[in-house]
């Protein structure tokens, strides 16, 4: 058994192995693979198929800087989803119509003037 994890750590030398963007990706063809079950969609299949094929070449490509770079960005946008999440109770979020901004007020002040900090448009809101 020692042998063969040693081979095995011996391929895998030099490869980016597993990260947060292949381990989400690899749920999400689980979840492909689920429905085409469920569904009996052959396209549904296909794509569980592709999304597998590219769990395995983010796990055994030997490119780790571009695969970094990759998982950096899914990770920036998974934080920013969860922290948004997390502070749903506590804050509202409203999102700029000049500039897009996202802007966050505390919740429960009742109505408030919401100034945007980049281009400076005001609206009256609720909290």
């Amino acid at each position: 058994m020692n042998k063969l994890t040693y081979k095995l750590q011996q391929f895998m030398m030099g490869r980016n192995g597993t990260d947060a963007l292949s381990k989400a990706s690899m749920a999400l063809a689980m979840v492909f693979y689920v429905l085409s079950i469920l569904t009996r969609s052959n396209l549904l299949y296909l794509i569980t198929i592709f999304g597998m094929g590219y769990v395995f070449f983010r796990i055994f490509s030997k490119n780790i800087s571009k695969r970094y770079t990759e998982n950096q960005g899914y990770l920036r946008m998974v934080s920013g989803v969860r922290n948004r999440w997390i502070q749903r109770k506590q804050y509202k979020f409203f999102r700029c119509r000049q500039c897009h901004k996202t802007i966050r007020v505390p919740r429960k002040k009742g109505k408030i003037e919401v100034t945007c900090p980049i281009c400076g448009k005001k609206k009256i809101t609720r909290t």
